[in-house]
């Protein structure tokens, strides 16, 4: 975590060094506490299942302690920590128990945490390289990640809409960014390098040790790593299909929440197949206490698992009645889709609020078949099936193929037992979601569509992985010395090899063959001259700061605007920001984005700067920034800006006495 944190800029301390140890064991004791205040005591791997615990249960008093009471997330951090303390010395007596595996755990998870931080060097160290090329080289979207950050933890504000100063954050997934954001003030470091260097490696973490545990339940340590091995180093995903819309690294870098989420699903996976075991009431309750949390870390992921697992426990408690239960489905689907396809209102309202021919065609259209487009006919019901099969071929590649074959074998040596059901509920979850999620509120109609798949791919490879191995005959002990050296030597092969392969190559960047338009928003240039205005307005700024920009700016829908790029480098909120997005809130917020617009634009109407000062210390503006394509009526010179650099100036208008007019009820 500290190698991470000085790749992305920050000054190591001795405070900065002692949070990040705090941090480590807060996550590990506190998800011990978890498993064993719920009597869970035979999970395997249990080290890495611990840290994944714990960051839900740290990460969801972190963010009650931020929106409800509107701490800081450091200070939210603090008390998380002393809670953690208190309760750890209450029950000292039942850490003496000692795990006979836990320093294979240990190894593990350091081996792991070596290989991302070295596969990952270049999106990890991104801020430090835009610093000297002026390029941020990962998915632009990590600006507003910054933002997100900056908006729980930043020194100058904190707990309202970075967009819209003064106004209160609205409800969004922010387990992922508590805890970075409570680094910001103990690092020194911005929004946007505690993304880059905080924010992705610990998801990628968590989603690694996530994964492993569950791999482990499936089939043991050694196969457990394997499993874990090949998901991380082969891109088997695209074996049959060369996808950039459903390119499982892409998507896992672009949105670093979804490391995360996958982390905490796959121990709720974990726990569902256990409970299925043993049929212990307190592992199910945990595990449907995580998934809830599942929606407070990345709600797509929520939406693919929550039907399977909800679908694998009723099925589980009929389970002589499976064939029936089957069968009625089956028919409740057939019927379904007769009175979808017959009724034209219902027809019309499904195709107006899902779109999910579009959908289709939009999967597709991003993906390419060993370098040729996809295209087919359009006949509705023949042409859609034919397109679900070619998406699962997209999400899945071999493993389509693999997964099947597996799962027929083990069926044929053990039986068809109810963990079997888990990929086959997923697989069907994924495939109504794409068919019926409704349109995101930001009237994007892929958002539920499409960012889950990340979890349907490591569950179908885990299974097909550990159920082929599991199958080698009877003689061969795969717990024998021989075996685990040649696993480890295997295990060791592969990551080597990966490493060295890819050491000058950016996992992060889309595939910009398949995907055009991806180039548009990875490895994109900061605005001249920001990154030194930054760190003259932070050098200078006093908390409850804001700063403006002109009307044309502040208009923008676009993600790597100028207000982004500064609020995600400074952490200062700004005035206005990307209105169209702010308005449907609430009549309030909708009053209050009117309201300033009519301050912008009455703004660049003025013709000098004591005027134009005046109005911005009125609505509670300090800082003013302006492009080189700008130039305002009130300084058409660019005279009194107090700092300049490479064409953006930045103009204060001092220090507000009174920042209550910046203060909105809403």
């Amino acid at each position: 975590m500290l190698t991470m944190l000085s790749f992305g800029g920050s000054q190591l301390n001795i405070l900065l060094v002692a949070c990040c140890i705090l941090l480590c064991w807060v996550l590990t004791t506190t998800g011990e506490l978890v498993l064993r205040g719920a009597r869970i005591t035979n999970v395997s791997a249990r080290l890495p299942a611990a840290f994944v615990v714990g960051f839900a249960a740290v990460s969801l008093i972190m963010v009650f302690l931020n929106f409800v009471i509107t701490l800081r997330a450091l200070s939210a951090f603090w008390i998380s920590c002393l809670m953690v303390v208190i309760l750890a010395l209450l029950n000292r007596n039942k850490f003496i128990e000692s795990h006979s595996d836990q320093w294979t755990d240990v190894f593990i998870a350091a081996m792991l945490t070596v290989a991302i931080g070295l596969l990952t060097i270049i999106p990890v160290s991104g801020p430090e390289t835009m610093l000297t090329t002026g390029v941020l080289p990962i998915w632009s979207d990590y600006f507003l990640h910054g933002v997100t950050i900056a908006s729980l933890g930043s020194i100058f504000a904190s707990g309202v809409d970075m967009e819209l100063a003064g106004v209160s954050i609205s409800f969004y997934h922010y387990a992922p960014f508590i805890i970075p954001a409570a680094f910001q003030a103990v690092s020194g470091m911005s929004g946007l390098a505690l993304s880059t260097s905080f924010l992705l490696p610990m998801g990628l973490l968590i989603a690694a040790f996530g994964s492993y545990v569950f791999a482990v339940m499936l089939g043991g340590r050694l196969l457990g790593l394997l499993a874990l091995t090949v998901i991380v180093c082969l891109p088997a995903f695209s074996v049959l299909i060369q996808s950039g819309w459903f390119d499982f690294y892409w998507l896992l870098f672009a949105t670093p929440g979804t490391g995360y989420a996958l982390g905490v699903s796959a121990i709720v996976c974990t726990l569902t197949v256990s409970y299925l075991k043993q049929k212990n009431g307190n592992i199910l309750l945990l595990a449907l206490v995580l998934l809830a949390s599942v929606i407070l870390i990345r709600v797509h992921i929520f939406m693919l698992l929550a039907p399977a697992i909800v679908s694998m426990l009723l099925l589980n408690r009929w389970w002589g009645k499976r064939l029936l239960i089957l069968g009625l489905t089956i028919l409740v689907v057939f019927v379904g889709l007769i009175i979808l396809m017959s009724s034209t209102r219902i027809h019309t309202f499904w195709l107006e609020h899902a779109h999910p021919y579009d959908y289709l065609n939009i999967a597709l259209q991003w993906s390419l078949f060993h370098g040729q487009k996809i295209n087919l006919l359009d006949y509705p019901l023949v042409t859609s099936a034919i397109k679900l099969t070619l998406i699962l071929m997209a999400v899945l590649g071999v493993y389509l193929i693999g997964f099947p074959i597996a799962l027929w074998l083990s069926i044929r040596r053990f039986g068809f037992q109810a963990k079997d059901m888990l990929p086959l509920l997923l697989v069907a979850s994924f495939i109504g979601l794409m068919l019926f999620a409704p349109t995101a509120a930001n009237g994007d109609f892929t958002e539920y569509k499409h960012r889950h798949f990340t979890l349907l791919y490591v569950i179908v490879a885990i299974y097909t992985i550990t159920y082929m191995t599991s199958l080698a005959p009877s003689s061969i002990d795969v717990e024998s010395s021989k075996a685990k050296n040649l696993v480890h030597g295997l295990v060791m092969i592969i990551f080597t090899a990966t490493i060295i392969l890819n050491w000058n190559n950016n996992p992060s960047r889309p595939n910009v063959e398949a995907m055009p338009w991806a180039s548009k928003l990875d490895n994109q240039s900061v605005i001249p001259g920001l990154l030194q205005a930054s760190q003259y307005i932070v050098k200078n700024a006093r908390r409850g700061d804001v700063f403006a920009t002109n009307i044309s700016s502040s208009s923008t829908s676009e993600v790597n605007n100028l207000n982004i790029q500064a609020i995600s480098l400074t952490g200062i909120p700004a005035f206005l920001s990307r209105p169209e997005l702010r308005v449907g809130r609430s009549e309030c917020v909708r009053e209050i984005v009117t309201m300033r617009l009519a301050v912008l634009r009455e703004l660049s109407s003025m013709r000098t700067w004591p005027d134009a000062k005046t109005l911005l210390q009125q609505n509670g503006v300090r800082w003013f920034l302006l492009t080189a394509a700008e130039k305002p009526q009130w300084d058409p010179e660019l005279r009194v800006s107090v700092f300049t650099f490479d064409g953006l100036s930045v103009y204060d208008s001092g220090e507000i006495a009174n920042k209550q007019p910046i203060k909105a009820k809403c």
